[in-house]
């Protein structure tokens, strides 16, 4: 495939090309703009799948987020991916077998008590699982696959960029960076995730983790967790 390398920021948006093997083209694009998305999506002849990983990140107590913080997660965590999917899907639909993938996280997911500082971003991306499921029930009879993709634990920026964009769009300091990962934690390189998920295309999957089996073990904890609750919940209500 050629790729398309579509950033807020052109130079990294070009990086990313610089490190790809395949065709590439990049893009400055505003994934909070519909206008921006349909801009660049009047360029393309023809695409095949659409890969959004936009998101952001900040841990804080839920007493210090403004209304503003919030729209600002929003926005970036969910809205990106509603917009960019409203923009191409008229592409997508003129492809037998084309496909989407949204990037969520384990956060998004309720297999485990959650952090106390990740309102903004486990609210929203449970957002964004609802709306991939919704998004997968809807396009599946055109033949679109819908992917999820559940980075743990994996590579990457999301804390730096998102200290620039709160920098950028709240006023906050670029040098607060929260949400880094934990020092010393050994990490998935993105290139193995980026493996991982062709398989999981090639497969048709509908969710793709990069750790497998700690993710179906959790959840398989979790549904028997709440199958004991409901029992119990039932009982209960029966005795009543």
């Amino acid at each position: 495939m050629t790729v398309i390398v579509a950033d807020l920021d052109q130079a990294s948006a070009d990086t990313t090309c610089a490190l790809l093997s395949a065709p590439t083209r990049s893009a400055q694009v505003d994934a909070t703009n519909l206008s921006s998305l349909e801009h660049l999506a009047r360029r393309l002849p023809e695409l095949h799948l659409l890969v959004v990983t936009v998101g952001v990140l900040d841990m804080r107590p839920l007493d210090e987020l403004t209304e503003a913080h919030w729209h600002w997660a929003w926005n970036l965590n969910v809205m990106t991916s509603v917009l960019a999917v409203q923009a191409f899907l008229p592409l997508l639909r003129r492809q037998p077998g084309a496909g989407i993938v949204l990037t969520g996280s384990g956060s998004g997911l309720a297999i485990r008590e959650p952090d106390p500082l990740s309102a903004l971003y486990a609210t929203t991306k449970h957002a964004l699982t609802g709306y991939a499921g919704v998004l997968r029930a809807a396009l599946a009879p055109e033949g679109i696959h819908v992917t999820l993709l559940v980075p743990s634990g994996v590579e990457g920026n999301l804390a730096a960029t998102s200290a620039r964009s709160r920098a950028a769009l709240l006023g906050e300091s670029v040098d607060e960076v929260r949400g880094q990962q934990p020092a010393g934690r050994v990490l998935l390189p993105a290139a193995a995730l980026g493996e991982q998920l062709v398989r999981g295309l090639e497969g048709e999957r509908v969710y793709v983790n990069n750790r497998g089996a700690a993710f179906h073990a959790a959840l398989m904890e979790w549904l028997d967790e709440w199958h004991h609750d409901t029992v119990e919940s039932t009982v209960k209500l029966d005795g009543e």
